[in-house]
C-alpha cells in the first residue's frame, strides 16, 4: 500500500469517526424534539454527507449507527413491548437501509449530474 492510499484511509476512517460521533448526538439531540411519542430527527443529513464523502458503505455503516442510537435513547421501547426481534431487526434494517439506498440516490444523481454538465459544455 502506497503512503497515498494510506493517508486516504486515515482521511475516511476519521470523517467516519466524526461523522459516527455526529449521528449518535444528533438521535441524542432529538430527544427533546419530541411529536407525541416518538422524537424528531434530522440524523440523515450526516449520513448524506457520509456517503457523499467516504461512499456507500459508510452510510450503511452511519445507518447501522443510527439504529443502534434508537435503541439507546429509547425510541423503539414501544414497539419492543410487541416483538422484539422484530422491532430489532426493523430497526437496523431501516437504518442500514436508509444510509445505503441514499448512497446509491446520491450515486445515481451525481452521475446525471456529470452527464449535464459534460452536454452543457459541448
Amino acid at each position: 500500500m502506497s503512503i497515498r492510499n494510506s493517508s486516504l484511509n486515515v482521511k475516511k476512517l476519521t470523517y467516519l469517526a466524526i461523522l459516527t460521533a455526529i449521528v449518535f448526538l444528533m438521535q441524542l439531540i432529538g430527544l427533546f424534539l419530541r411529536f407525541a411519542t416518538f422524537s424528531l430527527s434530522f440524523v440523515l443529513v450526516p449520513i448524506v454527507v457520509g456517503v457523499a464523502v467516504c461512499g456507500v458503505g459508510a452510510g450503511a455503516w452511519l445507518g447501522l449507527v443510527f439504529g443502534i442510537a434508537v435503541f439507546v435513547t429509547g425510541d423503539a421501547a414501544l414497539f419492543l413491548q410487541f416483538n422484539v426481534i422484530g422491532t430489532i431487526i426493523t430497526v437496523l434494517l431501516k437504518g442500514m437501509l436508509a444510509g445505503f439506498v441514499s448512497g446509491l440516490v446520491y450515486k445515481l444523481l451525481e452521475k446525471r449530474t456529470a452527464m449535464q454538465r459534460l452536454h452543457a459544455q459541448q
